[in-house]
Formats: C-alpha cells, structure tokens, sequence
C-alpha cells in the first residue's frame, strides 16, 4: 500500500465522524455565544439533545443496520459539506428559543438529526443513480 493509498483509507474512514465533530463543535460553540453561557445544565441538556437524536434515528433504522460499519457510502461524502448544512440547522434552532438549557437540548439535536438525515439522502441518492 503506498503512502496516499493509506492516505485515502484514512479519510475515507475518518470523514463523516470528522464532519460530525466540526458540526456539532461548530453548534455547541455559537449557542454558547448566542446564550452567553454554558452551565453544567446546558452542557448536559446538548449532549442529551444529540444523544437523543442519534438514539432515535438508531432505533427507526434498526433493523437495517449493516453487519460491518462503515457500510458503502458515496465518496463525495467525504468532503464534509453537510457538516456546514447541519451546524447551520443547529445554530439556527438557537434563535428561536429563548431558554438556554431547552436552545442547547434543541441544537445539539438538531444538529445530529440533519447530520445524520442527509448522510442517509446523500446514500439513498447515490445508490439511486447507479442503477
């Protein structure tokens, strides 16, 4: 293996768990600044909400959960533009709610759930136009 084949191996593994970091960063960072805060509740309410989001849609897709992960996803995936999509979604829920403890819930929620959502359009549309 040369040294730019482990170099695509390790992006192609480290993509979305990578664009998932710099979203959800990106959100805790703009609600902080957007509350002028972060207690010991809003940092738990945030994890709560992204947990949350992410034990759901785990549960919906459940029983299509693939044997080996990472499952076959679209290469262009790898270029992290939902990132910037799902912050924006998670930022923006911010604005709308004046509690900081319920806008951290809602952010890291939302920020999870549009990430997640679109990395499954993203494979749904993929899988669609090869065929």
């Amino acid at each position: 293996m040369s040294v730019r084949d482990g170099l695509a191996h390790g992006i192609s593994v480290l993509a979305l768990p990578y664009g998932y970091t710099v979203a959800l960063w990106v959100t805790g960072a703009m609600a902080r600044e957007h509350y002028r805060a972060l207690g010991w509740r809003d940092a738990w309410a945030f994890l709560a909400g992204a947990l949350g989001a992410f034990l759901m849609l785990a549960w919906i897709s459940r029983s299509r959960m693939p044997a080996e992960i990472p499952a076959p996803l679209p290469a262009a995936l790898a270029l992290n533009g939902l990132a910037a999509v799902a912050a924006a979604g998670g930022t923006g829920v911010c604005g709308a709610i004046p509690t900081s403890w319920l806008g951290f819930l809602m952010a890291g929620f939302t920020t999870t759930g549009i990430y997640i959502l679109s990395i499954a359009l993203s494979a749904h549309f993929a899988s669609q136009l090869r065929r």
